[in-house]
């Protein structure tokens, strides 16, 4: 019997385990059922029939339900909208609530609607098999979160399911492919997985950020950024495109990947006049090797400072068709411009100068970009070397560095238009040059072999001379600004020759920085009364005057004076003046002593330097001294013929007569 007995107590435990088995077999069936939704927020039982639903729940929506952001984020079971009855998912106003599903199925009832007006979150962990559900992207954000197999983004533009606002991949392990051409109007953003165009290639087009922090593959689609605000290309992982196009003319589209690699095996194309692309300094397209092409009409920019700091190093494309583009240096450190054709060039780095090292040629415009730009080549470099092209403008700073061959700026930068007014050129050369006869901007001198004028030269802005002289010859160097400006900025250096300036109505002292050789000897001219403004020339000759030489005309002894002289010409003004003369001491003659100098006038002047008639000068203050001596109460009319200014001792000696009392008595 024992045996029996035995056997009995096994089959009451198999019993008892079948039992619970069955007992937990029908617990989980009660965490699949199947709840249905009426209407109302999704949180609350009553929306529901009774009881809101549990994890793994099949959610069929007969009603306008609300995601409510009470509803709990449980991984729910399939959706179906429009089940029984007419039904919509919404989230309210500011919905912040997860709705996270296996799939999205077909509704038996008819169409249905997710919207997603006001925000929230779709999470579909499977797929979306539905070919009645409307989609309205709205704020919200769609994850794509596949756990099973690959899987594909639903396939009905009929239906509206083409259009995101946000999409996010978190396919971990698992590659989630589009089902057809799609938009995201908000954030792309790839955290897991890969996202992949699939085989046919979809075109994806972007609104706001395309951030890759997991896998992409786009085999030959193409990406389109086409937001209407700042855009960014970013990431920790590398992206690599096949066609990316810039279609953003509102705001710029950066690359700001923290691997610092972007790649285009393609073409990038900057579809818009307006389009701009600003990459990070560290960012180079194509790091790897040089692939594809690059064309549009839209602003790339060139930030990269570190190794070779300019283009070609940024933009590694195979073909650069820049011919329609605009390559915009904006750099915070110096950058080289690459010897390329380019369409439109643009120099916007105000933090150092953007040098260039070979020839490179611009056929549409050349913009110094900002007063503090500067674009400084290597003598030997020639912009547009093969023929004239182009126009060159800004309000920046070009240095002129050649001296080979003609050494002046039209042989160095070589346009067709030269918008020079609020441009400056900088002769700076490491030998003497020549000044281009042209309408300058701004002038700059900084050569100590100084420059000389090729043909009449006028500077509407500020001539400056920090090393060297300009030598005039037969030409006239034009300074537009009122000496009241000032016209000239200058720490060394000075005009050898005539230098015209224009003084303003009243009485403002002016300066005219002329000399001769190293000898920088200026004439400053007062006037005491100037109701209109002119122009007048002024230059200052080394040497004896023609008529001191002659010992008979300039009434000052010509071995006791001062060797130098000063010329007023073209007058346009007309006035009572003073004028100081600065003579150096090498000047002097050895017999001469300055306390007894006197300004003798000529006027009348030939270009000779015979004058018609001479006087002397009533002289102001201070004392004639070894460099200065000032005359006063000079007259000058408009148009008057040319007059010289000599320094000496009188040919009759100054008689002083002492003072006298006379007393007259007178009788009557």
């Amino acid at each position: 019997m024992r045996p029996i007995h035995r056997f009995a107590k096994v089959l009451a435990g198999l019993a008892r385990w079948c039992f619970l088995a069955l007992a937990l077999s029908s617990l989980g069936t009660a965490h699949a059922a199947n709840k249905t939704c009426t209407g109302g927020n999704m949180s609350v039982g009553a929306s529901w029939g009774g009881t809101v639903p549990v994890a793994t729940d099949t959610l069929r929506i007969n009603g306008a339900c609300i995601v409510d952001n009470a509803f709990a984020n449980l991984a729910y079971g399939t959706l179906e909208v429009s089940r029984g009855a007419a039904g919509t998912v919404s989230w309210p106003v500011s919905g912040t609530a997860t709705l996270n599903v296996t799939t999205v199925l077909t509704g038996g009832f008819g169409a249905g609607t997710i919207n997603m007006t006001n925000g929230g979150t779709l999470q579909i962990r499977t797929g979306w098999t539905s070919t009645n559900t409307t989609l309205t992207p709205g704020t919200g954000t769609v994850n794509w979160n596949v756990t099973g197999a690959a899987s594909t983004l639903p396939t009905l533009p009929a239906v509206g399911v083409n259009t995101y606002n946000n999409l996010t991949i978190t396919a971990t392990g698992r590659i989630a492919s589009l089902g057809l051409a799609t938009t995201v109007n908000g954030n792309l953003l790839i955290s897991a997985g890969t996202l992949s165009v699939s085989a046919s290639n979809f075109a994806l087009n972007v609104k706001g950020n395309f951030t890759n922090n997991a896998a992409f593959t786009q085999a030959t689609g193409t990406v389109t950024m086409s937001g209407t605000t700042a855009q960014a290309i970013d990431g920790s992982a590398t992206t690599t495109f096949s066609g990316l196009t810039i279609t953003n003319i509102s705001a710029a589209v950066s690359l700001s990947p923290t691997t610092n690699l972007v790649n285009v095996s393609g073409t990038l194309n900057m579809n818009g006049f307006a389009t701009l692309l600003t990459p990070l300094a560290a960012v180079v397209i194509n790091n790897a090797a040089a692939a594809g092409t690059i064309t549009g009409s839209g602003t790339v920019q060139v930030t990269r400072t570190a190794a070779t700091a300019d283009y070609s190093s940024q933009y590694k494309f195979v073909t650069n068709t820049l011919t329609n583009l605009t390559v915009e240096y904006i750099g915070t450190a110096t950058q080289v411009v690459s010897a390329l054709s380019y369409g439109n060039l643009k120099i916007s780095n105000i933090s150092a100068a953007v040098t260039a090292a070979a020839n490179f040629n611009v056929s549409g415009t050349l913009n110094m970009n900002g007063a503090a730009t500067l674009l400084t080549p290597a003598a030997a470099v020639v912009i547009n070397n093969a023929a004239a092209a182009g126009t060159i403008t800004g309000s920046g700073t070009v240095q002129v560095t050649r001296t080979a061959a003609t050494a002046d700026y039209s042989s160095q930068y070589k346009f067709v238009t030269n918008t020079l007014t609020n441009l400056t050129v900088e002769y700076s050369g490491a030998a003497a040059q020549t000044v281009s006869a042209l309408t300058y901007g701004g002038l700059k001198i900084d050569n100590a072999s100084g420059a000389t004028l090729a043909g009449a030269t006028t500077v509407g802005g500020t001539l400056t001379f920090t090393s060297g002289n300009i030598t005039t010859g037969a030409n006239t160097l034009i300074t537009v600004p009122s000496c009241a400006s000032p016209s000239v900025v200058r720490t060394s250096g000075h005009v050898v020759g005539d230098l015209q300036k224009a003084l303003p109505a009243g009485a403002p002292p002016c300066i005219f920085e002329v000399g001769s050789g190293a000898n920088y000897t200026p004439l400053t001219l007062t006037f005491f009364t100037l109701p209109t403004p002119g122009n007048l020339t002024v230059s200052a000759t080394s040497g004896e005057h023609p008529d001191t030489t002659a010992g008979t005309s300039s009434l000052v002894r010509s071995a006791q004076g001062v060797n130098r002289y000063w010329t007023l010409k073209n007058s346009t003004l007309a006035g009572i003046f003073s004028a100081a003369a600065t003579y150096v001491a090498t000047d002097l003659d050895a017999l001469a002593t300055y306390p007894n100098f006197s300004v003798s006038r000529g006027t009348t002047c030939s270009g000779t330097r015979t004058c018609a008639s001479w006087a002397i000068q009533s002289l102001g203050a201070p004392a004639p001294s070894a460099i200065l001596i000032t005359a006063t109460a000079m007259s000058m009319t408009s148009g008057a013929a040319e007059t010289d200014l000599v320094v000496g001792e009188p040919t009759l000696p100054r008689v002083r007569r002492a003072k006298e009392f006379i007393f007259t008595r007178e009788l009557y």
